[in-house]
């Protein structure tokens, strides 16, 4: 009907990768996307190109990085976009606290075992990676599990 609203919420490739193989899948954890980089990143980059363009104004496309970096805007966008009055978000960062989740983001910059696997990340899927605002080297080790 007239109220349906969807978010298309993207992520920066290489943390996807990242957390799919060196930790969901080390935590037993279901993984869905292909662990091999090559395969990975053909997989990405399919299931990218497969998303139609749409114009319609019930359709918000953001990054999950700026819920994060740009929390106070991002927010005010879903509000606005969904029609939701801000006076009434009462549990601001109690089931999303991007002061938690930014330590899983940017995992691809400490330099690690999988240095050479981000390197093929940025080189077959560029047009997907976010621009950080600023660099981080957060490890696996100390990411947030929810």
């Amino acid at each position: 009907d007239d109220k349906l609203r969807v978010i298309v919420v993207a992520r920066d490739p290489r943390d996807v990768f990242i957390i799919n193989k060196y930790i969901w899948q080390q935590k037993q954890i279901c993984v869905p996307f292909p662990l091999e980089v090559n395969e990975f990143c053909n997989f990405y980059k399919k299931m990218r190109e497969s998303e139609k363009e749409c114009t319609s104004n019930k359709v918000l496309r953001i990054n999950f990085e700026d819920l994060i970096y740009k929390y106070e805007v991002t927010v005010k966008t879903i509000e606005n976009f969904v029609g939701f009055d801000s006076d009434k978000h009462i549990n601001k960062k109690k089931r999303f606290n991007p002061d938690l989740s930014i330590k899983n983001t940017q995992l691809f910059n400490a330099k690690t075992d999988y240095e050479n696997e981000i390197k093929i990340i940025e080189k077959e899927l560029k047009e997907y990676l976010y621009e950080f605002p600023y660099n981080l080297n957060n490890l696996t080790a100390d990411t947030i599990e929810f």
